[in-house]
């Protein structure tokens, strides 16, 4: 249930979470980079991962062909 205190009052709010969330999710289809995800959420890169992780939008996404090149990769 919804409490008292969880309701958005100010007409910002919604505007904000909705430019999030559709960040997020152009960053997790790879239509945008980390930095230019960022930039257009108003953020640096460092709080941008952050909220994106709290989301549960992976950074690091990689494939299984990229995961391979990078574990045969030699440091």
């Amino acid at each position: 249930m919804l409490q008292p205190e969880t309701v958005i009052h100010s007409p910002e709010s919604p505007q904000r979470e909705l430019r999030s969330l559709l960040t997020a999710k152009h960053f997790e289809c790879r239509r945008l980079s980390l930095g230019k995800a960022a930039e257009f959420y108003e953020m640096d890169k460092i709080q941008f991962m952050y909220e994106t992780g709290h989301r549960g939008v992976p950074i690091i996404n990689l494939d299984d062909d990229q995961i391979q090149d990078e574990l045969s990769n030699e440091w």
